[in-house]
């Protein structure tokens, strides 16, 4: 295997490597998620400790809604003693979409104000190490919430996400006293603020745009999608590299935590003859299986997409759902396999409308042709197709899985923030 990629495969394991990132850093540790599960003290004791013993400087990014929702305790609550306590080592920055109005933010319930757009990148960073995932930092996410992480020791890599992280901060509440917001971030200024942000992420972009070397035969390129800042580089990417994996011989196996492919995606795989896997998540292993009022629904909104997507397919494309007993599912990535190389996306995007038109996501591209490697990422794979269950138009269309009416018209009118 790749002396400088490390597959964590289990999420105690995530949990891990995170409290070992944290325990053996010295200068920097960086951790962008959505939010951070408000009972995740021992995380917290960890950097607290490592805050007391060395001289790291620790740098949070979550996002603004989802930061201060308040359900039983807020992520802000949480990290807010380490500022207090460690005043110039330590930075909180909660990004809220220029997108929401105050209008909006003072007149729309907080769970739902986040349909506009979430800080939604996962990436973690220890010194020079990164661990990149699509996984938040809650109990769920290091119990029984499958997701994918690769562990990467490379300066280069740490400091694109370092830096990434510290320009987002620019358009983002900052903790200080107390939550000071981004210049420009009101109604009045917010054009000027987003194309200000274009031209900073544009730079960005244009520094780190060649591929970056991790071992003689792997190849790892960064890649961003920032909607609000009209940074649309994930998808020209993703596009991309379908368009060439399908245009080999090659088999195309295409995750995500919420299925809901754009039709930029689902034309080209229609137009295919290669052989092509979806994974996608069962009722039982979304999130929002169960709970309580309106959003109980939302698995059967899922199940509607799923279904008008067979409906267009064809025989080349087989869909599976993951359903391990006691296990919701978040994995989201691309795998092309062909016989002398693989390629795969890991990282935050769900390749649906919300991830092309709304949230923050960060993803990697890595090309190998290292054969331990290759195995170790098809072995995983595998892994989770065994755990899954193959589904075609007869199996959503039996009664258990019928679709209230006002759900498909509602799922039709709220597509673009699914």
């Amino acid at each position: 295997m790749s002396a400088a990629i490390q597959l964590i495969e289990e999420p105690h394991e995530f949990k891990q490597q995170l409290l070992n990132g944290i325990k053996t850093a010295k200068d920097r540790i960086y951790l962008a998620s959505l939010y951070i599960g408000h009972s995740e003290t021992d995380l917290l004791q960890t950097l607290d400790q490592q805050l007391k013993t060395t001289s790291v400087q620790v740098t949070i990014l979550m996002d603004y809604f989802r930061g201060t929702r308040n359900d039983g305790g807020s992520s802000l609550q949480l990290v807010e003693q380490l500022k207090q306590k460690y005043p110039k080592r330590v930075k909180i920055l909660l990004y809220q979409t220029p997108m929401a109005s105050e209008l909006y933010k003072n007149h729309v319930p907080k769970r739902f104000n986040e349909g506009l757009g979430l800080q939604h990148i996962k990436a973690y960073g220890f010194d020079n190490r990164l661990i990149i995932s699509g996984a938040n930092l809650s109990k769920d996410y290091f119990t029984n919430r499958q997701d994918r992480y690769l562990l990467i020791e490379n300066e280069e890599i740490s400091n694109y996400f370092a830096e990434l992280i510290d320009l987002i901060g620019k358009y983002s509440w900052q903790l200080q006293n107390h939550l000071n917001p981004p210049k420009g971030i009101e109604s009045f200024q917010r054009k000027a603020f987003r194309l200000s942000g274009y031209e900073e992420f544009t730079n960005f972009i244009e520094k780190w745009q060649s591929p970056i070397q991790i071992d003689k035969d792997v190849q790892v390129q960064p890649q961003i999608q920032l909607p609000p800042f009209f940074i649309h580089q994930d998808q020209e990417r993703t596009l991309e590299l379908l368009k060439s994996g399908l245009a080999s011989d090659a088999v195309l196996h295409i995750a995500s935590g919420y299925f809901n492919l754009p039709e930029i995606y689902q034309q080209l795989l229609f137009r295919s003859q290669n052989q092509i896997k979806i994974l996608c998540g069962s009722p039982e292993s979304n999130g929002f299986y169960g709970s309580k009022g309106i959003s109980k629904y939302i698995p059967h909104a899922y199940t509607y997409l799923e279904r008008q997507f067979l409906k267009q397919s064809r025989d080349n494309i087989q869909v599976y759902e993951y359903k391990r007993p006691g296990w919701t599912w978040h994995s989201k990535g691309i795998w092309i396999v062909s016989p002398n190389q693989l390629q795969t996306m890991i990282g935050s995007s769900n390749m649906n409308y919300r991830s092309l038109t709304r949230d923050l996501e960060a993803q990697l591209l890595i090309r190998s042709t290292n054969k331990t490697l290759n195995m170790r990422l098809e072995k995983h794979l595998e892994s989770l197709y065994s755990q899954s269950v193959k589904v075609n138009l007869e199996t959503l269309n039996h009664a258990s899985r019928k679709t209230p009416l006002w759900v498909q018209f509602a799922t039709r009118a709220i597509k673009r923030m699914l």
